[in-house]
């Protein structure tokens, strides 16, 4: 894994973040030479100076509520 995905993985978060969105979208990724459909999904959080921050981002092959990886 790249060193700045780590660093950005351990950074702190704010306590709290009065909105919260959350949304997927579907993209198409080559794996060992074959395409696949994954979910992509995202966490955005709005701090309360009205910053954007993104919290989490997960890749999975389905719209299912517990999926796989994230980044």
């Amino acid at each position: 894994m790249c060193a700045d995905v780590q660093v950005w993985q351990n950074r702190s978060l704010e306590e709290v973040y009065p909105i919260v969105y959350f949304d997927a979208l579907w993209s198409k990724v080559r794996d060992t030479g074959q395409v696949a459909k994954v979910a992509v999904y995202l966490a955005l959080g709005i701090t309360l100076a009205g910053h954007k921050e993104v919290l989490g981002i997960w890749a999975a092959s389905t719209e299912e509520p517990s999926f796989g990886c994230m980044y």
